[in-house]
């Protein structure tokens, strides 16, 4: 069987300082999605042609050149994309919107009415930035990771995973769309969820959060995403959960997931874990939980 085409998708880690350390805002997906039903997953979606378009070019802080070298593409047109599909996604999901007005943070919660219109899409959002006189802040999203999806599931995307700091002032909300639910959790306590059987966490999900345990802060965060120790905490005990080899997370009492095995496919090689492909840092470093390390067991 052909494995189905992949689409170029975008994720954001919006992070807050919590009592224990970071806290990320996660978000369910409904019982009915398509793809990770019932997941607590971080926002984001799939890149539309929109999402190059020349006014939204014209809108962001980041020339595409950049934005290109950045990802390590070839072509800035589609880096760009991915960093506004970002800022989209992030707005229309969860509400929290990365974006200024005249040099000053923006209301986003005096927007409700106008992401409740890119939701129905009743509103594109070049039509949005423009009529809101938003400057969109690329600078506030950090490459964190790179995840395909494997070529087992029917929906196979090719996902960016950022981190940004939650702006001042904004108060993230759930869609009540897409999504049935959202909170604050830190990674500690989704992995500590996930291992009781309370929530239901894709690979790269629980990857990531088994990553991020050892982050403090969002400097943390940026320092693991340039191969660099993390400077505030210690790294914790891995998570005892296991995971299976798609989209599809399962009790802890499962199977373990396959040995990590390297792939070898030039720029884009890096970690094979039953079945889903991770690509090392830009810089080329080994990525933490790449094929240099074990994954978790």
């Amino acid at each position: 069987m052909t494995p189905a085409p992949v689409r170029d998708a975008a994720t954001v880690l919006v992070l807050r300082p919590g009592p224990a350390g970071n806290e990320i805002f996660m978000v369910r997906r409904g019982s009915t999605a398509a793809f990770m039903a019932r997941a607590m997953v971080f926002p984001g979606g799939v890149v539309d042609a929109d999402d190059a378009d020349d006014a939204l070019l014209a809108a962001i802080d980041l020339a595409p050149a950049l934005a290109a070298e950045r990802l390590g593409l070839p072509d800035p047109a589609r880096a760009i994309a991915f960093y506004v599909a970002a800022i989209r996604e992030t707005f229309e999901e969860v509400g929290v919107l990365l974006a200024r007005r005249d040099g000053a943070p923006v209301d986003a919660e005096a927007l409700a009415a106008e992401r409740a219109a890119l939701n129905e899409k009743r509103l594109r959002f070049k039509d949005f930035v423009a009529q809101n006189g938003l400057r969109l802040q690329a600078a506030d999203l950090h490459l964190h990771a790179w995840w395909v999806t494997p070529p087992i599931e029917k929906r196979r995307y090719d996902t960016r995973f950022f981190v940004a700091a939650l702006p001042p002032g904004q108060v993230p909300a759930h869609d009540a769309r897409e999504t049935t639910a959202g909170q604050w959790l830190t990674p500690a306590a989704a992995l500590a969820g996930y291992t009781a059987g309370e929530l239901q966490l894709a690979l790269p999900t629980l990857r990531t959060l088994n990553e991020l345990c050892a982050c403090a802060t969002l400097d943390d965060v940026r320092a693991l995403q340039a191969g660099l120790p993390p400077a505030s905490s210690p790294r914790p005990p891995r998570s005892t959960a296991s995971c299976t080899c798609c989209c599809r997370a399962t009790p802890p009492t499962s199977p373990p997931a396959p040995a990590a095995t390297a792939s070898c496919c030039g720029p884009a090689a890096g970690l094979m874990t039953a079945g889903w492909m991770t690509a090392p840092r830009l810089d080329r470093r080994p990525a933490v939980g790449d094929a240099h390390r074990s994954p978790p067991t």
